[in-house]
């Protein structure tokens, strides 16, 4: 069949034209480490540059400290807060564009069983259904055991429950030089978008716990 390609379902989607991705996003074998680094690119940089945009205004409190900037910060830090802020964007972005910063650069594309774009609701759904039964709600430990059993159910199945349950299919660019120096820029990025909030965090703790002290 020229121009389409087939799903594990054995249903033909068109390589191209509205909603449908292109033939070059052809690939649909599972792809557990390219995905684990998207969802942790897209919650650490994506929703983080998102929520220093919107708490810039507030960089200064009235006192010319930066307080208002600091507990925002901490926000973020807190990983519930943050997950929740990266579903919300995550279904914007798939909805409008079947992808997200994190899984463009990882080459992956997030599509309906024909093809198509998904709903906004629909999107969501797939978002918090992973926030909460991928990603633990963020927190410490309930993450590292539910993103191990992902990566595991994604390598035996070639689908993550909430495509499977969505009727959704993941597509991503076929594996190559390119694509593994993106993967790896997204990695590093996620390496240092850790590190670097955990230094934020701990300065700002620091700060306020030495401004509580003088005062």
């Amino acid at each position: 069949m020229v121009g389409e390609t087939l799903a594990s379902d054995g249903r033909a989607f068109p390589a191209d034209g509205a909603g449908s991705w292109r033939e070059s996003w052809s690939d649909l074998s599972p792809h557990p480490l390219r995905r684990w680094v998207a969802r942790n690119f897209d919650g650490f940089i994506t929703a983080g540059v998102v929520c220093a945009g919107l708490a810039s205004p507030l960089a200064l409190s009235e006192s010319g400290r930066y307080a208002p900037l600091g507990i925002v910060l901490m926000l973020f830090w807190v990983g519930p807060v943050r997950g929740l802020v990266s579903a919300v964007l995550n279904a914007l972005l798939l909805h409008w564009t079947t992808t997200t910063p994190g899984k463009w650069l990882c080459g992956v594309r997030i599509v309906r069983r024909d093809g198509g774009r998904l709903t906004f609701g629909r999107a969501l759904k797939r978002e918090l259904h992973a926030y909460v039964g991928g990603c633990g709600l963020y927190i410490p430990v309930a993450v590292l055991v539910l993103m191990a059993s992902g990566f595991r159910v994604l390598r035996r199945n070639g689908a993550t429950p909430w495509d499977e349950r969505g009727e959704l299919v993941a597509v991503q660019r076929p594996a190559g030089r390119v694509q593994t120096l993106l993967t790896l820029l997204a990695f590093l990025s996620v390496a240092a978008a850790m590190a670097t909030s955990a230094a934020l965090a701990h300065f700002i703790s620091d700060a306020a716990l030495g401004g509580q002290q003088g005062g």
